[in-house]
């Protein structure tokens, strides 16, 4: 659509409407009918495209049929329902591009809950009709069901393992040709009807042959003689034989292919069959959002109480050998309780060694390890809160080692 150039004396100014100007003189734009009918059918065609039904009352049916169209693009193929059926005239890499990774061709193709749990906890609910994994292995005409696989739900209902697509391409080894489908009985869901052209058969029998019986090839037997009788009124006598068809014997159950014949099928166009297997961002509804964000929260402030409580001693901490040197004041700066402890060798009588901490108004023994013995060993050990100083002293001896848990 456009301003009406093309219609005389309709008054356009530099191509557009204007207003009439009686101080100038300029005349007001003309506003031709076919151009108000084109307007208005312009945008009835938009509103129309959405679904919509066009009113002279509402002022809005264009943005509602705008936000329409641009949901439905924006939903795509996301809007389609989980395990739809279809039919893609293309190759599997065409597919892919089509549908963007969320239909699978109908390959016979296992699905691990890993990567699509709404699927494996489909089949286990009953959405599709399935089977065991031997019964889909062991029995062709069952390959139009999904199989169980190897699915179950845990102890809090989440779907594992992973379930395996119907082959209705014909692909896995053992499968059946691509069939055709047709609606029938909820008991045969799923499952793959017999060929019935095969089923065709006729016999003819008592026809009149000579004495070698009849032949044939194919759908059609013949027999050997199996009757004689005599010629009414006349002399010599006739054979009898019996011609039978029987469809199966000319088209052979399963994929037949050879230089010659080829496949046994009807005219057919290639392709794939596809399910529609994913559809969006997972949630099947037994997980609440907010619910879930609520106990990442509440799971932080535990984490954040735990870290930041006083550990007990040992907790995270490693025992550490160091031999302390006498009289000097060490301070616990490491944040909790520590353990320290040494060993001193009595080298005069009544030789002691003393753990000494710092109270702030002096010193005062923790622990004290004296002997009269030249030649002993004594030790000490006490804990040190965070911050506390702390000194050993000794008497008539010399320390040889010490621990530290910190």
């Amino acid at each position: 659509m456009d301003f009406p150039t093309s219609q005389p004396d309709v008054g356009l100014v530099g191509g557009v409407f204007v207003d009439e100007n009686p101080a100038t003189g300029q005349p007001g734009s003309r506003i031709p009918a076919s151009w108000g009918n084109q307007v208005t059918l312009e945008l009835k065609a938009l509103i129309e495209s959405a679904g919509l039904e066009p009113s002279d009352t509402e002022n809005d049916q264009v943005l509602q049929a705008l936000q329409l169209i641009v949901e439905r693009i924006a939903g795509g193929i996301g809007s389609l329902p989980l395990f739809m059926n279809g039919w893609h005239d293309g190759t599997r890499a065409g597919l892919l591009l089509a549908y963007g990774g969320m239909a699978t061709p109908q390959d016979g193709i296992q699905l691990s809950a890993l990567t699509h749990p709404h699927i494996v906890k489909g089949v286990l609910a009953g959405h599709v009709a399935s089977c065991t994994e031997a019964e889909w292995t062991a029995d062709a005409y069952k390959r139009g069901m999904w199989s169980r696989g190897t699915a179950y739900l845990d102890a809090q209902g989440l779907p594992q393992g992973w379930v395996r697509g119907p082959d209705r391409n014909g692909v896995q080894e053992g499968s059946l040709p691509a069939q055709f489908w047709r609606g029938g009985a909820d008991a045969k869901v799923g499952s793959i009807g017999k060929d019935t052209m095969r089923a065709i058969s006729a016999v003819a029998e008592n026809i009149m042959t000579g004495d070698d019986g009849i032949s044939g090839s194919g759908a059609m037997k013949g027999s050997s003689r199996y009757a004689t009788s005599a010629v009414s009124g006349g002399t010599g006598s006739r054979s009898y034989s019996t011609l039978r068809f029987n469809a199966s014997d000319a088209l052979p159950e399963g994929h037949v292919t050879n230089s010659v014949t080829g496949e046994f099928a009807p005219w057919h166009v290639y392709g794939c069959y596809y399910t529609i297997t994913s559809n969006g961002v997972v949630n099947e509804g037994a997980i609440d959002a907010e619910q879930v964000m609520g106990e990442v929260l509440l799971n932080r402030g535990r984490i954040a109480e735990l870290e930041a409580r006083k550990k007990a001693l040992g907790d995270g901490q490693q025992r550490i050998s160091t031999t302390p040197v006498a009289n000097t004041v060490y301070t616990n700066l490491k944040g909790r309780v520590i353990e320290t402890s040494a060993v001193a060798y009595i080298s005069a009588a009544n030789g002691a060694l003393s753990l000494q901490l710092n109270t702030g108004g002096g010193w005062v023994n923790l622990d004290i390890g004296q002997y009269s013995v030249v030649g002993a060993y004594v030790s000490v050990k006490a804990c040190i809160l965070p911050n506390e100083q702390y000194r050993y002293v000794v008497a008539g001896c010399s320390i040889t080692s010490g621990l530290e848990i910190s």
